[in-house]
């Protein structure tokens, strides 16, 4: 069993019998919630869709009705002390930016994770305080190509390894890009200094 920390990353925070709260179980709620129950980390999760949560009820599942933009429903969630961190997963680029901004007004120390629309809007999360990543296009590809691939029959191990080091390969450009960047915007900083 891999060590608690590559599992979570606040493992000082993360306890048995903590939980992490989902805002919205639309495909990305569902896919982190399940994420979430493969490596045994509980979870609490809430929608505006009745029918959604209605089904995921019927299954046994902790989804519960209610607006994660509404201070007065994230006060009620979060008076658990037991929830450690934050996932934003709802549709709507104006609501996300709403509901970060409304827990980071109630819980300034909460980590808060949440999905990005596009560039700007990653960097206006992030300014109000969230772990916010901008997934784009270029997953979906990869999702989509590595569907492909396996339904041509290569094994899933290949597939994986393959999407893997695309992955690599889309994204350490860009990380490269913003390093150099912020190394740039440094240095400049301290020449007019």
């Amino acid at each position: 069993r891999p060590p608690r920390s590559t599992l979570f990353p606040y493992t000082t925070l993360f306890r048995s019998g903590d939980y992490i709260l989902v805002c919205g179980f639309g495909r990305v709620g569902q896919a982190v919630c399940d994420l979430l129950t493969s490596k045994l980390v509980r979870y609490k999760a809430f929608d505006l869709d009745p029918y959604r949560v209605a089904e995921a009820r019927e299954l046994g599942l902790p989804v519960f009705y209610a607006d994660a933009r509404r201070p007065d429903v994230l006060s009620i969630f979060l008076k658990d002390s037991r929830i450690t961190a934050v996932v934003i997963a709802l549709d709507s680029e104006r609501m996300t930016t709403s509901s970060v901004r409304a827990l980071r007004r109630l819980y300034p120390a909460m980590p808060i994770f949440v999905r990005a629309a596009d560039e700007k809007h990653r960097r206006k999360l992030a300014s109000a305080g969230a772990t916010a990543l901008e997934t784009g296009p270029q997953e979906s590809a990869l999702l989509l190509g590595g569907a492909l691939l396996s339904s041509m029959g290569m094994p899933a191990e290949e597939v994986m390894a393959s999407i893997e080091d695309k992955r690599m390969e889309m994204y350490g450009d860009g990380m490269r890009m913003r390093s150099e960047e912020h190394t740039s915007e440094l240095q400049s900083r301290s020449r007019s200094r």
